[in-house]
């Protein structure tokens, strides 16, 4: 697992962002959105792994945004993941080819908002800060 970025540590709750190795669909507006609500976006690429995850935990977590995958196995392995190591962390499914099937698959296991490609900025807004002021956002 590679942690790519990291902002400041004065911010009122982290985001992380699992990317896959291929193309990075909107990664400047989730930037842009976590910014305008003063929260840390990590990004993270590959596998969570045991401890690696924790390491980047600084404050308060408010959600993962998980990258859709090409292999519709690796997205629910990612999930489970998630689920395992940060227990309660809301996720945000971030759908870069949207089929039915898979957003019945992927909702059953879980999820807590299905974001789809075009998404306005105004939508990631209001999702992150209702988490952000949410009880939910506790992992522990």
């Amino acid at each position: 697992m590679d942690l790519l970025e990291s902002g400041s540590n004065r911010r009122k709750g982290q985001v992380f962002l699992f990317m896959n190795n291929g193309n990075h669909h909107n990664v400047e507006i989730f930037h842009e959105v976590c910014n305008s609500l003063d929260l840390e976006l990590v990004s993270i690429k590959g596998r969570i792994g045991e401890k690696s995850v924790f390491s980047a935990i600084t404050h308060r977590p408010i959600a993962a945004i998980v990258i859709q995958r090409k292999n519709p196995g690796e997205n629910l392995n990612i999930i489970s993941e998630i689920k395992v190591n940060l227990k309660k962390l809301p996720i945000i499914f971030y759908v870069t080819k949207y089929s039915e099937n898979l957003e019945n698959l992927i909702r059953r296991v879980g999820v807590h908002y299905f974001l789809l490609k075009d998404f306005e900025k105004e939508e990631l807004c209001l999702v992150l800060d209702m988490l952000s002021e949410s009880e939910k956002s506790d992992i522990n």
